[in-house]
C-alpha cells in the first residue's frame, strides 16, 4: 500500500467541515448501514409544527400535575410543616426563570438539599402553567440572549413553555452533550408531537434512575479520576479533540488511549497493556458503563468520550490545520474506505496512507518503516484491544508520528461494514445491547460475563477502598 501523499480537492456541494454525517453517504454503502452522527451545531430549518398538539399538550400536564398533586398530597403537607419548623417559616425557594414567550416567572422548590422532595413544588409551576412536564430547560431570564443574537430562529426555543426533561438534559445524563442545547431545543420546537414528547419520556427513564440514586451531575467535575486503578483524563469532547491537538505541537511521539469495561477488565488480564494506560499522555473514558462505575465511586465522569463520536470531531479539527493522518488497522479495504470518507467530508485532511491490521509478525517492520516513511502527524490504529495499544506503545519511537491513538473497531463504523446503534439506543445506554444482537458469539463473553465482573469489582472498591490503593504512576512516556 503506497504511502504517497494524497490531498483532495475541496467538494462545492460542501460547506462548512463541520455539517452533518448524515448528508454523506457512501456510494459502496447502502444509506440504512452509513452511521447517524451528530458532528454540527446547525439549527434546523424552521417548519410550521403541529397546531393541535400545543393545547392536548397543555391538558395533559394539567391532568398528569392534579393527579400527582392529589397522590402525594399527604407527603406535600407533611414537608410543608416539616420545613416551615426547621427553617424558621423558609418554605420554598424561589428561582427567576424565563417561560413561555420569555415571559418571566418563579420556579418553585422546596428549601432543602434532599433531592427527592425539592423539586415537588414545580408541579405548581405545570399546574399554573408556567412549565410543562417535556419541554427546553427552564432557563434564567437573558440567558438565552446571546444565543438569539446569533441564530435567527435561537428564539423559537420560547415558543413552548419549558420543562423538566427535554433532548439535552437526556444527552446531559448520560454524557452525550456534545451538540450544543439550543440545536437540540430548537429541534425539539420544530418537531413537537405527542410521539416525539412519549420518546422523551422513555429515553429519560436511565437518567431519572442515576439521578434517582445519584443526584444530579455536579457543578464541577476533578480533572482526572481513577477507575479501578486506571487512570482517566476527565474531559469534555471538546477539550479532548483540543488535548489531542495540542499534541502535535510536541517535539516526542504521544500515545492516547480509550477505555471502557471491556478494556478495564483486559488492564486486569495483561498487565503489559495496564502499562501503557499508565504511561499514555492521555485516557479517555468510553462507555455507559465507565460513567457509570463514577457514579458510584463518586468519581464523577464528564463526557462518554466514545471513539466513534470524536474522531469525527478530531477530523474536523484536523481540517482546520490542514493535518495529516496514516489509517491502520481493520479487515483489507476498510481503511481505504475511511480514508474516502474523511476525503468526502474533511478535504483539508491530509491522508500519508493506508494499511489492514492483518499483517504477519515478519511484515510488522515493514508497516512501521512505511509509517515512518510517510510523515503522518497521526497514526489512527483500529487493531482491536489490547493488540493495538501495545503495538502502538512498542513501535512509538519508530513510527514519525506526533500521536498514535487506539480506536478499537472504527473503521467497520466508518467503512459501512458495521452499523451503528440508533441514538436512541446510545441515549438509554443500551448500545452494548445492540452490539451482543449483532455478533452474539464473538461479544457474549465480554458483555454478559464482563460487564458483570467490571460492576462487581467496582462494588468492590466502593466498599473496601483501602485495598485498591493507588500507586504513583512513573515513568510516563515525554517525562
Amino acid at each position: 500500500m503506497s504511502s504517497t501523499e494524497v490531498r483532495s480537492t475541496p467538494l462545492a456541494a460542501l460547506g462548512e467541515a463541520t455539517v452533518s454525517v448524515d448528508a454523506f453517504v457512501c456510494k459502496r454503502v447502502p444509506k440504512r448501514v452509513m452511521q447517524r452522527l451528530e458532528v454540527d451545531d446547525r439549527v434546523p430549518a424552521t417548519g410550521n409544527g403541529v397546531l393541535l398538539y400545543p393545547h392536548i399538550k397543555r391538558m395533559l400536564d394539567i391532568a398528569l400535575a392534579v393527579v400527582a398533586l392529589a397522590f402525594l398530597s399527604p407527603l406535600l403537607v407533611m414537608a410543608w410543616f416539616w420545613f416551615s419548623v426547621k427553617n424558621g417559616g423558609r418554605i420554598l425557594d424561589r428561582k427567576a426563570r424565563a417561560g413561555l414567550h420569555c415571559r418571566p416567572f418563579d420556579e418553585y422548590s422546596f428549601a432543602t438539599d434532599q433531592r427527592l422532595l425539592r423539586r415537588l413544588p414545580v408541579l405548581f409551576n405545570i399546574l399554573k402553567g408556567d412549565m410543562s412536564f417535556i419541554g427546553p430547560r427552564a432557563a434564567c431570564p437573558g440567558e438565552m440572549c446571546v444565543e438569539c443574537r446569533s441564530m435567527p430562529v435561537a428564539h423559537k426555543r420560547s415558543a413552548v413553555r419549558p420543562g423538566l426533561i427535554c433532548d439535552w438534559w437526556i444527552r446531559r445524563h448520560i454524557s452525550l452533550d456534545y451538540v450544543r442545547e439550543i440545536v437540540l431545543d430548537v429541534a425539539y420546537v420544530e418537531s413537537t408531537s405527542f410521539r416525539k414528547d412519549a420518546g422523551i419520556v422513555l429515553r429519560a427513564l436511565p437518567g431519572m434512575i442515576t439521578t434517582l440514586f445519584w443526584g444530579d451531575e455536579p457543578v464541577e467535575y476533578p480533572p482526572r479520576v481513577e477507575i479501578l486503578n486506571v487512570r482517566i483524563d476527565n474531559l469534555t469532547m471538546q477539550g479532548a479533540v483540543a488535548g489531542v491537538v495540542g499534541l502535535l505541537d510536541g517535539r516526542k511521539p504521544r500515545q492516547v488511549c480509550f477505555v471502557n469495561p471491556h478494556y478495564i477488565n483486559e488492564a486486569f488480564r495483561v498487565p503489559a497493556y495496564k502499562r501503557v494506560l499508565d504511561e499514555a499522555e492521555l485516557v479517555f473514558a468510553d462507555g455507559f458503563g465507565t460513567r457509570i462505575a463514577g457514579k458510584i465511586l463518586r468519581r464523577p465522569i464528564r463526557q462518554n468520550l466514545c471513539g466513534t463520536d470524536l474522531f469525527p470531531r478530531l477530523c474536523a479539527a484536523l481540517d482546520e490545520g490542514a493535518r495529516s493522518i496514516y489509517l491502520l488497522g481493520a479487515a483489507p479495504g476498510a481503511a481505504e474506505l475511511v480514508a474516502d470518507w474523511i476525503r468526502e467530508r474533511y478535504p483539508g485532511v491530509v491522508i500519508k496512507g493506508c494499511h489492514h491490521g492483518f499483517f504477519s509478525v515478519a511484515e510488522e517492520m515493514a508497516v512501521v518503516e512505511e509509517i515512518a516513511r510517510s510523515g503522518a502527524d497521526i497514526l489512527i490504529a483500529a487493531m482491536g484491544v489490547p493488540r493495538q495499544e501495545l503495538w502502538l506503545h512498542r513501535h512509538l519511537e519508530q513510527l514519525n508520528v506526533k500521536v498514535a491513538i487506539g480506536f478499537g473497531g472504527l473503521f467497520d463504523y466508518f467503512a459501512g461494514r458495521v452499523p451503528r446503534a440508533p441514538q436512541w439506543v446510545r441515549e438509554i445506554g443500551m448500545e452494548w445491547v445492540y452490539r451482543l444482537i449483532q455478533e452474539p458469539r464473538r461479544m457474549w463473553r465480554r458483555y454478559l460475563i464482563g460487564n458483570g465482573l467490571f460492576l462487581g469489582r467496582v462494588l468492590h472498591q466502593r466498599l473496601f477502598p483501602r485495598e485498591w490503593t493507588v500507586r504513583p504512576v512513573e515513568n510516563r512516556i515525554g517525562e
